[in-house]
């Protein structure tokens, strides 16, 4: 892992009111040695049992029997790691997905004890408080002067008092773009670290996936605009999804501002959502200039190395397909590429269907 999920050492396990795995970040595939699309979904108490069935290991695979009435609690424990028993900090929360949830999931965070007594547990609660503390300067102190920023000038272009020259309005115009992606970037962090630490609050609702769609469309049309990139929505019937609306539309919006990011001049992204089976299946496809298929996996992972420059020059963190990847796993759904290099690339994002009948 590199950039921003080094941070991120603990393995962090969320668990729905049935005690199933919802979310299960890097560090946990790793400890379990399990990858984390065959963790979803699985009963924690089965996944879990053969590492915390030693003597003197907390029964860390059964959550409620551990909390009983308590909200929380934390203390260590030992693993079995292949055959070898290792000491283990862990903390352990009730936790809602929704607001309306009566029912309570879990969320679990596991970090190795250091072998020298007392200093390796403290040292690492010291580094997640100071990087807490980060974390919160980025989400506050830097992303209100962005939002500002962006109200002020965009001000500045509508103001009919005072209109701007032509060359004054191409600079502006462009300080308002470079300021909305340095705003998408921090929101892209802050929301990255908040997923792996499970504290990411889903509020999942019905949302009908082409209105949706069309929405994320709407918001890009100035950015595709400046490229004379076209963008379509093909027609199709509504096709219902039970999702975190906002984080979906994350999800499409950074689709869709990659698929934006790699077409020339004169090309098209087309868009849809359409029902398969039991699955909804939103398409974003682009006639840009494609991928080489070796390196379609490196682009999950957080490495602003592996980010190439757009078609008109336009820089990337890194970021967007890896967070892509993280929410749609929190929905239970996955994600699929496929590309060549010269003939554009095309993105499957499948999601549980909705049926309005069993809501």
């Amino acid at each position: 892992m590199n950039g921003a999920a080094d941070l991120i050492r603990e393995a962090v396990v969320v668990l729905d009111p049935h005690g199933r795995v919802a979310q299960f970040n890097r560090a946990a595939s790793t400890f379990f040695n399990i990858p984390a699309p065959r963790a979803f979904g699985k009963k924690w108490s089965v996944l879990a049992h053969p590492f915390f069935a030693g003597e003197g290991a907390v029964v860390l695979h059964e959550p409620k029997t551990l909390l009983g009435e308590a909200f929380e609690a934390q203390g260590q424990t030992v693993a079995l790691v292949n055959g070898q028993k290792i000491p283990i900090h862990y903390r352990l929360a009730k936790t809602r997905f929704s607001k309306s949830d009566k029912a309570m999931g879990h969320v679990i965070v596991m970090e190795p004890v250091s072998a020298a007594p007392g200093n390796g547990a403290e040292k690492l609660r010291e580094v997640e408080a100071f990087r807490n503390r980060i974390m919160s300067v980025i989400s506050h102190d830097i992303r209100s002067p962005l939002t500002s920023s962006i109200g002020l000038l965009r001000l500045l272009l509508r103001s009919s008092k005072e209109p701007l020259g032509q060359w004054q309005k191409t600079v502006v115009e462009t300080l308002e773009r470079s300021t909305i992606q340095q705003l998408n970037l921090l929101e892209s962090l802050v929301e990255l670290t908040r997923i792996h630490k499970g504290t990411v609050e889903m509020k999942p609702a019905p949302v009908e996936a082409v209105s949706l769609i069309r929405e994320c469309v709407e918001s890009a049309r100035n950015m595709a605009g400046d490229k004379g990139v076209r963008l379509e929505v093909l027609e199709r019937p509504e096709a219902w999804v039970f999702a975190d609306k906002e984080r979906l539309a994350l999800v499409l919006g950074n689709l869709l501002a990659n698929s934006i990011k790699y077409t020339h001049h004169g090309g098209t992204v087309t868009l849809c959502a359409e029902p398969e089976g039991d699955d909804v299946v939103i398409m974003v496809k682009d006639t840009g200039v494609g991928i080489e298929p070796e390196r379609i996996n490196k682009l999950f992972e957080i490495n602003s190395k592996a980010a190439t420059l757009g078609t008109a020059g336009e820089k990337g963190a890194g970021l967007g397909l890896a967070i892509c990847r993280e929410i749609t796993a929190l929905h239970g759904g996955g994600l699929e590429i496929k590309s060549r290099e010269g003939e554009g690339s095309t993105v499957w994002l499948r999601l549980k269907r909705y049926s309005k009948q069993a809501g």
